[in-house]
C-alpha cells in the first residue's frame, strides 16, 4: 500500500532577525510573557515552534530516504516563509485539499512540543477510525519507548 505522509507543526519559528514569532511580547525577566517557549533553570530556551520544525525536518529526511510522498502544511509551503505562525484553519484547508486529490492512504502528523506548559506525550486520532487508532497506538508506543523522559 502506498502512503502519503502529511507533516504539520504548530506555532511560529524564528524569523530572519532572530525573534521568536510566537512570543512577540517576550520580556527576559518576566515569565508571564514566555508564550510557547520554556526557559530552563540554566537559561536554555526551548521555542516550541522552532522545536517543532526541527522534528519536522528530521521526519522529512527519513521519509525522503524511504522514498515516501509527503506534504508539509506550514507557512513556507503556503506563504513562502517557514517562520510564520500559519493559522490552523489555513493548514487544515491545505491538508484537506491535498487529501481530496490523493489516491493513497494519508497519514497526518501534527507536531506540538508543548513548551508553553504542557507535559508528556499526546496522540490524537480521527474519530471512530480503527486505521487511525492503530497508527496512533504504534506512534505513541514508539515515542514512549524512544523518549521515556
Amino acid at each position: 500500500m502506498k502512503y502519503n505522509f502529511i507533516i504539520d507543526c504548530g506555532h511560529g519559528g524564528i524569523d530572519k532577525k532572530g525573534n521568536y514569532v510566537s512570543c512577540p511580547n517576550y520580556e527576559e525577566d518576566n515569565p508571564n510573557t514566555f508564550y510557547k517557549m520554556y526557559v530552563h533553570e540554566d537559561g536554555l530556551k526551548i521555542y516550541e515552534g522552532d522545536f517543532n520544525r526541527k522534528v519536522r525536518d528530521f521526519l522529512f529526511e527519513i521519509y525522503v530516504e524511504q522514498g515516501g510522498d509527503f506534504l508539509l502544511t506550514n507557512a513556507h509551503v503556503l506563504y513562502g516563509e517557514d517562520y510564520e505562525d500559519t493559522p490552523l484553519d489555513d493548514r487544515v484547508i491545505h491538508l484537506n485539499n491535498y487529501v481530496k486529490e490523493s489516491k493513497y492512504l494519508n497519514i497526518g502528523i501534527s507536531i506540538h512540543g508543548n513548551a508553553g506548559g504542557g507535559t508528556g506525550n499526546e496522540v490524537f486520532t480521527y474519530r471512530n477510525s480503527t486505521v487511525s487508532k492503530g497508527y496512533a497506538e504504534y506512534w505513541a508506543k514508539n515515542i514512549q519507548k524512544n523518549m521515556p523522559n
